[in-house]
């Protein structure tokens, strides 16, 4: 969970106030310390260093755009600053659907694309069960700052690997990253040879 904080710095204010406005409907958010809109997650911060500063807690996509901030002067003097809210998600390897062949060993993968830095752990749960580090029948690896094909931003795949897959493996299985929404993948452990659509590795990561 991010907080936004916007910088304004004025000087020689003297009695005057400084006022953030929301460009896109014109709405005054703050004047001075004073919140003027009914969003708690708005806050006018007096800092040193004559910086007023607009925070603005548990940024959302939609608080992306143009913020102006103001001081009361004739003729009024004005700064905008442009919030960029980037939204990371998380994305499943191969589909929501795996059909493996008993015995084989998989390998579920999830990608978490777009985030600012790279998340600080990733769970994965069987079922509402969270797999744990010290589990004797399954097997976690995460891969930080991968490169993407396309563009400079990097991404993060969290694996979890299973030996010698069983029917009791079957299920829904979530990949939750600490700073992307979560993703499932259903599982779904086969008998015998009579499926030409089994599978008993996952697609490759590009």
């Amino acid at each position: 969970i991010t907080h936004a904080y916007l910088p304004c710095r004025v000087k020689q204010l003297g009695n005057k106030s400084v006022s953030w406005v929301r460009v896109r409907d014109g709405h005054i958010l703050t004047v001075d310390r004073a919140v003027f809109i009914a969003d708690q997650r708005f806050l006018a911060l007096k800092q040193p260093d004559k910086f007023w500063t607009l925070q603005i807690k548990y940024v959302q996509a939609r608080d992306a755009g143009a913020y102006e901030c103001q001081v009361s002067t004739e003729p009024k003097v004005s700064a905008r600053v442009h919030l960029q809210v980037v939204v990371p998600r998380t994305e499943i390897v191969g589909g929501p659907e795996r059909l493996v062949k008993a015995g084989s060993t998989v390998v579920l993968r999830c990608i978490v694309r777009g985030a600012l830095e790279p998340p600080t752990f990733i769970m994965w749960y069987h079922s509402t069960e969270q797999i744990t580090s010290d589990s004797t029948r399954y097997r976690t690896q995460v891969d930080r700052n991968i490169p993407e094909i396309e563009g400079d931003a990097h991404s993060t795949t969290g694996s979890l690997i299973i030996e010698s897959a069983k029917k009791r493996d079957n299920g829904n299985y979530t990949c939750s990253p600490s700073n992307s929404p979560s993703v499932t993948v259903m599982l779904n452990v086969i008998n015998g040879e009579s499926s030409a659509s089994a599978v008993t590795s996952s697609a490759p990561v590009r």
